[in-house]
């Protein structure tokens, strides 16, 4: 990956979910991807333990995770569509399965599927529901193959994505697809919230990508593009954490209008708030 520069386009972000800390992201020479400074990180894990993380909550707590959960169901039904339509067989591994809930949705599909979950200490075996769960890419079988691996809102989060990727290549069948989901740094909401935008989520989101960015990252590892699909609800959602972090009064009518504005607007420059990218191993 390109050298990120430490001196030009310099962002300074706010953990709100654990620490307070700030982090400064800097963009690559090209300017399509940019980088969380996390040198000074030991333990990484420590910044994922918190109650409201969303991506390992199980039952909801307020009005907002009702919001989230009836969101989230929506959205499995859109993340099995896609599935069907791109993964020739049934042999799928959930990348970064926070909760493990999508993966138990999918086995109840008769999907055969693998979850990989690093930092939710919480996640309960799954063996009732013929999941297979790893903690760390390196304890899965090399002789284990997969028609699909889906990373929903993960590459981010990876410390090394060129290393995981070319992982990822090897577990996949000949012709395996990958599909990715990432929030888009170049989306209207992305630059209207600026520093405060809520996906830039520093210091778990180590990297922000633009489309560009992370389609010459994943087909630099034997991939090819295939399609690009927008995931509409992530701006509101996004937009409103967004104005929450300003401490704006109305945050969540006025989310509403940013994520309305920023979906319109990617209706002609196809820069939504989020995409998922699907990939057919090519090589």
């Amino acid at each position: 990956m390109e050298q990120h520069d430490t001196h030009k386009s310099k962002l300074k972000a706010k953990d709100h979910l654990v620490s307070g800390e700030y982090f400064d992201i800097t963009w690559n020479k090209s300017r399509t991807i940019a980088k969380t400074n996390i040198k000074n990180i030991k333990d990484m894990s420590l910044y994922y333990e918190s109650s409201n993380y969303d991506s390992f909550k199980n039952t909801p707590k307020s009005g907002l995770d009702i919001i989230y959960f009836l969101v989230q169901k929506i959205m499995f039904r859109y993340k099995l569509f896609l599935i069907r339509i791109y993964l020739k067989g049934s042999k799928i591994l959930d990348y970064g399965a926070g909760s493990c809930k999508f993966a138990a949705y999918l086995s109840k599909k008769n999907f055969k599927t693998s979850v990989l979950e690093p930092y939710n200490k919480e996640i309960k075996n799954q063996s009732l529901l013929n999941i297979n769960v790893f903690k760390n890419i390196a304890d899965i079988p090399q002789s284990d193959k997969y028609d699909g691996i889906t990373l929903w809102h993960v590459l981010e989060h990876l410390t090394n994505p060129e290393q995981a990727l070319s992982k990822i290549h090897n577990l996949l069948n000949k012709k395996g697809t990958l599909m990715i989901a990432v929030p888009n740094i170049n989306s209207f909401d992305a630059r209207y919230y600026n520093s405060s935008w809520a996906a830039l989520d520093v210091p778990r989101h180590i990297w922000h990508f633009t489309s560009k960015g992370i389609i010459s990252l994943v087909e630099s590892r034997g991939f090819k593009l295939e399609e690009k699909h927008p995931l509409f609800l992530d701006a509101f959602y996004i937009s409103y954490i967004s104005e929450k972090h300003k401490n704006s009064s109305f945050a969540f009518f006025r989310g509403f209008f940013i994520a309305l504005r920023s979906n319109f607007s990617a209706l002609f420059n196809k820069e939504f708030s989020s995409i998922v990218f699907v990939f057919k191993k090519s090589i």
